[in-house]
């Protein structure tokens, strides 16, 4: 059995130095490689991006791809997928989503007439303003 590391460092063996666990194979596979296909995997582009901006990354998983691709590519959705991978969370982690927004963005979507139907079903035991002292007479 042969492993990424015994490879000979030749162009056709490039893509497989980028699985390497030595930097320098790796350094070596992420410049002898030349995409020959448009469809090459979403997997390998991210991975020759992160190479190049970043230098040899510390040991990095599929679970760590999978939250940095969902990271970078989150933009690039449609406001209604966005909305849509919203609606999927837990309702307290939707919660957390809203707690982040400022006050002004979570009320910018509301009427006046909607936060004026929200204040009014607030509690009655919302705290009032300080009374005056009174004047004896």
């Amino acid at each position: 059995m042969v492993v990424a590391g015994e490879l000979s460092r030749e162009p056709h063996n490039a893509p497989l130095h980028l699985f390497s666990a030595s930097p320098d194979l790796v350094g070596f596979g992420g410049r002898a490689y030349q995409r020959h296909s448009p469809d090459t995997s979403s997997l390998l582009v991210q991975l020759f991006k992160g190479l190049h901006a970043e230098g040899f990354p510390m040991p990095y998983t599929m679970e760590d791809f999978r939250r940095q691709f969902v990271k970078d590519h989150f933009p690039e959705l449609t406001p209604e997928e966005r909305k849509d991978v919203i609606k999927s969370l837990p309702p307290e982690e939707q919660q957390d989503v809203i707690k982040s927004l400022s006050p002004e963005t979570r009320l910018a979507g509301l009427t006046e007439e909607q936060i004026r139907e929200y204040l009014n079903r607030l509690p009655a035991e919302r705290p009032s303003a300080p009374r005056k002292p009174r004047r004896k007479t």
